[in-house]
């Protein structure tokens, strides 16, 4: 085998987590682990596959795999070492780095019942094991919070199963709170919400999976979603493959999971129980805009409102004014994504807003008493 190993990306970039997850090995075996990352695509290449193995010099494949059956039956079986980075599909066979599926669910539940909705709904994908374990965690969340079970419509048939969502949504408490489990369905969801008459979020506030280019450009509203730590996983991944440690060499093949990114929350989901539309819309720009700490003039005018019409709603409704709240807002995400992701402190400062680590550094001990590396660990020890 050659000094620089070969390792082949099996992963089909013209998605977009599968595309983050190229990045994180490519980052990876730049900084880190040299080597080459050759990617193939996964749903065709068995030619150029076969032609790869055959070189002598493939350390692994990393890549998303349909079953354990494919597995077995493909050009793979026996020959190299393999770590899978797909959870679509409940493969046992390998090892696997995969994002905290029960995790994303829970998050996204915090995030909708900190909405103040009437009622909790569900929307999800039965083909998908990664759905189902989202569903799961969302469920979990709920039953700790003595929310209740999330309803969820009635799954239709034919080539359009989701006829019957905005008749549903239409029909459920409001304000109503969804989590989709992936944004292709959070858009379709939201489509179908619209067309019903329902407005978002302030009728039903809607919360998807992956934070998906596509999906957010084609969505009629800016679409608020659970980041998953795709970047996070290649790099994993990579690791596993090329420096495996001795209990990934047993006959069981263990999963390694990743915690999500935080939410990048956005207009479908900026809902504040006892808040006017102008309040609700100043909240939703800013939430959705935080990283470049957008000031009140960027608010008005995204708001179609005077600076002094959004003072007065915010002072009338929430009894301060837009900064303070704007600064707790950014401050409470600074302590979600402290809590419950593994990002970088200086990642944490960028997405919350604060530019330069060291003013986010001194902000937060401030208001917590506390520095955001003790906070986190804090939280590490008690979770």
């Amino acid at each position: 085998m050659s000094a620089t190993p070969l390792v082949i990306a099996m992963l089909d970039p013209d998605f977009g987590f599968q595309s983050r997850i190229l990045e994180g090995l490519r980052e990876e075996a730049r900084q880190r682990l040299p080597c080459r990352v050759v990617p193939v695509p996964s749903t065709q290449g068995e030619d150029m596959l076969e032609a790869l193995l055959e070189r002598g010099d493939v350390a692994g494949v990393v890549g998303t795999f349909p079953s354990d059956r494919w597995l077995e039956g493909s050009a793979l079986a026996h020959r190299v070492r393999i770590v899978g980075v797909g959870d679509a599909s409940d493969v046992r066979s390998v090892p696997s780095v995969v994002p905290d599926s029960e995790a994303v669910g829970r998050l996204a539940a915090r995030h909708l019942l900190e909405t103040g909705a009437t009622a909790m709904g569900l929307v999800r994908d039965p083909a998908s094991r990664a759905s189902e374990l989202r569903a799961n965690g969302f469920a979990a969340a709920l039953a700790e919070a003595d929310a209740g079970p999330a309803l969820e419509p009635p799954r239709g048939r034919g080539y359009a199963p989701d006829d019957e969502w905005g008749e549903w949504a239409a029909g459920q408490p409001r304000p109503l709170a969804v989590f989709c489990t992936d944004d292709f369905l959070a858009r379709r969801f939201l489509r179908r919400v619209l067309r019903a008459g329902l407005r978002v979020p302030e009728d039903v506030a809607i919360v998807g999976v992956g934070d998906s280019p596509l999906d957010t450009a084609l969505s009629p509203v800016a679409l608020s979603s659970v980041r998953l730590p795709a970047e996070r996983v290649g790099a994993e991944a990579l690791r596993r493959l090329l420096r495996p440690e001795p209990d990934d060499a047993g006959n069981a093949a263990p999963t390694w999971t990743l915690p999500p990114d935080g939410i990048a929350v956005r207009e479908s989901s900026a809902l504040r129980r006892g808040t006017g539309p102008l309040v609700a819309r100043a909240l939703a720009y800013w939430a959705a805009n935080m990283a470049w700490a957008p000031d009140m003039a960027d608010v008005a005018r995204a708001c179609h409102a005077s600076r002094r019409s959004i003072e007065m709603a915010f002072r009338r409704e929430l009894g301060h004014s837009p900064g303070e709240e704007f600064r707790r807002m950014r401050l409470e995400r600074a302590r979600q994504l402290l809590a419950e992701t593994e990002l970088p402190l200086a990642q944490v400062a960028d997405a919350c807003g604060y530019g330069e680590a060291p003013w986010f550094w001194t902000a937060f001990r401030k208001a917590t008493g506390m520095t955001p590396a003790e906070y986190r660990s804090g939280k590490a020890r008690r979770g």
